[in-house]
């Protein structure tokens, strides 16, 4: 039950933050990072660490390579690795799935919404089409030229995914326990 509390202040304190300063401050993150390795290591002693770390360590792993390329944010990997250490790697791993898959859903519905994709059947699908090979194609520029996140007036485009992580780990909370 402790391991919800901390979750639920965690997430609620980062999105705030995430909201009004654009950063997920460490002061949301590290006590429950330490938190997790602390309570797992008291309820399953050196098994629990180790699940503990692995859950910490993974989203570190997996997404470093996107904040090199500068895709994601560093507190945003933070965030998943304090609930990685809080619930553990398998946890983690469905979580930020569960979290991208969301993002991804839901960005597409606020394209649709703000008319960006034209109405009638063949229009969307050409427009989807246009969406799915642009992305391809920005993803390859910025692998190679770290240019995906500016867009033509010159500004760069940040999507708060704090919410989407939120909602991901609230949904493999509710798959995993109910």
């Amino acid at each position: 039950m402790v391991k919800y509390i901390i979750l639920i202040c965690l997430l609620i304190f980062s999105i705030i933050s995430d909201i009004k300063y654009s950063k997920i401050r460490n002061v949301c993150v590290m006590p429950a990072a330490i938190s997790g390795l602390l309570i797992n290591t008291f309820e399953d002693g050196t098994q629990g660490f180790k699940s503990s770390l692995f859950g910490l360590l993974v989203p570190i792993l997996l997404l470093g390579f996107l904040f090199y390329f500068e895709l994601i944010g560093a507190g945003d990997i933070k965030l998943f690795s304090a609930i990685g250490a809080l619930f553990g790697c398998e946890f983690i791993l469905y979580g930020m799935a569960y979290s991208f898959i969301i993002a991804g859903i839901l960005s597409a519905l606020r394209l649709i919404q703000n008319k960006k994709v034209q109405a009638g059947n063949t229009a969307v699908y050409r427009s989807i089409e246009s969406v799915i090979c642009n992305l391809y194609s920005n993803i390859k520029t910025c692998c190679l030229t770290s240019s995906l996140c500016f867009l033509s007036s010159g500004k760069r485009h940040f999507i708060k995914l704090s919410p989407y992580i939120a909602m991901g780990i609230g949904l493999q909370v509710i798959i995993t326990y109910f």
